[in-house]
């Protein structure tokens, strides 16, 4: 290796662990009281995308999972 690419690996070592310490020192200096609050309310299942394909010809009933 050269002496560049030790310098470089080096910079991005000691980044990560001054990212880590610095990540650290925030979460321990934030009390509880203050954090941010879970929404109140959390959706129990994802969105049904819009019915885009057309039905085969031959199938004309909709499926039984279908609640529109």
């Amino acid at each position: 290796m050269t002496k560049d690419e030790i310098k470089l690996v080096t910079f991005i070592l000691l980044a990560l662990v001054i990212g880590a310490t610095v990540q650290r020192f925030r979460i321990r200096s934030v009390p509880a009281s203050v954090a941010v609050p879970a929404p109140a309310h959390t959706p129990q299942h994802w969105a049904k995308p819009p019915y885009v394909l057309k039905p085969a010809k031959g199938k004309t009933a909709p499926a039984a999972d279908d609640d529109r």
